[in-house]
């Protein structure tokens, strides 16, 4: 890389790029290993794609990629990356970037860390370490998350892939969006909206709530949970810490996990919500419990024991069915008795 001072403009010369419209155009792979003030387009040239290393220690403003374009970041800081088309962002440096644009079917590498990322359109997202202030997910883009992220946002039709040793703090997903958690932690989650979870292996250190007619599943993990709304809630495993609670007109199926306590309802406001216990050997008959508080003891269908107490408030209930292969067999026995019946 070549400086050149001209009167009253700072201009800075890159093999295979020239300075065009207070921009500086490269069109041709290259290494820039100075920093400047000016933004930086990247695009393809004669030889897609067009591959920039940027080297470490370096100071960028802004760099914006298109066509099938490459860029390598050791960078000290970039102020801002947009990403366009199919192009990539590999931030693998000890540095940071300000924030990150990805659009298209765009895809960005992060090691380094970043303040805020924003992923849209089909853009590929992988966040394998480093801190992020905000990460939001639009349309349909991907995003899996190792690293740390205070807030996370996923909507429309995004997916999010959430693996072991991600931390944050609020992450909430709405619109549209699926996300899998396979571990990591967080201090608050907000499934709303239409937003499907499937968590596998997670730990709130506060609190997961469903709501609106939103979908979680859970097989795994440790967690303080609530549901409100719509929800539409299954528990197959994990640990809860605190009281299994539906509220308004959520439904909760469970199956298993280590359920501590049970709470149907509020005292205040109106409440349908149920909450289904699938199991065998219970100390309460199968159908709604009657008693508005008490505890309930028996095997879920996992073959875990559950041994919680239980609070049912006014309009909510608690409801005890078989676990699913015993109401199969039920079912099968039910028929048959009325063969046996038409046959007679």
């Amino acid at each position: 890389m070549r400086m050149s001072a001209l009167p009253g403009v700072f201009v800075v010369m890159v093999l295979g790029g020239t300075a065009v419209r207070g921009e500086i155009l490269i069109n041709a792979s290259t290494t820039i290993s100075t920093s400047t003030t000016e933004a930086i387009r990247v695009v393809d040239g004669v030889a897609p794609p067009t591959v920039v290393d940027v080297g470490a220690g370096v100071w960028l403003n802004t760099v914006s990629a298109f066509d099938t374009s490459v860029i390598n970041s050791s960078a000290e800081v970039i102020g801002r990356v947009n990403l366009q088309n199919s192009t990539t962002l590999n931030a693998t440096g000890a540095g940071r970037v300000t924030e990150i644009n990805a659009f298209d079917t765009s895809t960005v590498n992060l090691i380094a860390g970043g303040s805020r990322l924003y992923a849209r359109n089909q853009s590929i997202i992988n966040c394998a370490s480093g801190w992020l202030s905000v990460l939001e997910a639009y349309d349909s883009a991907y995003v899996s998350l190792t690293g740390g992220c205070n807030d996370l946002t996923a909507n429309d039709t995004s997916e999010v892939h959430i693996v072991p040793g991600a931390t944050g703090e609020m992450w909430i997903f709405k619109g549209n969006s699926n996300v899998y958690m396979f571990g990591g932690m967080v201090d608050f989650i907000h499934v709303r909206e239409n937003g499907s979870l499937r968590a596998f292996g997670a730990e709130t250190r506060n609190s997961l709530y469903a709501n609106d007619h939103s979908r979680v599943e859970i097989s795994g993990g440790q967690y303080l949970f609530g549901a409100g709304g719509f929800a539409d809630v299954s528990i197959s495993g994990g640990v809860f810490v605190d009281p299994v609670a539906a509220m308004e007109s959520s439904r909760v199926m469970i199956t298993g996990g280590v359920i501590p306590e049970l709470k149907a309802g509020m005292e205040l406001g109106e409440h349908s919500s149920v909450i289904t216990v699938a199991g065998w050997g219970f100390n309460y008959p199968y159908g709604s419990i009657l008693d508005r508080s008490g505890r309930l003891n028996g095997l879920l269908a996992s073959g875990e024991p559950i041994d919680a107490a239980f609070t049912i408030y006014d309009g909510a209930s608690i409801v005890l069915v078989p676990e699913p292969g015993v109401m199969g067999g039920v079912g099968l026995a039910v028929a048959g008795l009325l063969g046996r019946r038409r046959r007679g």
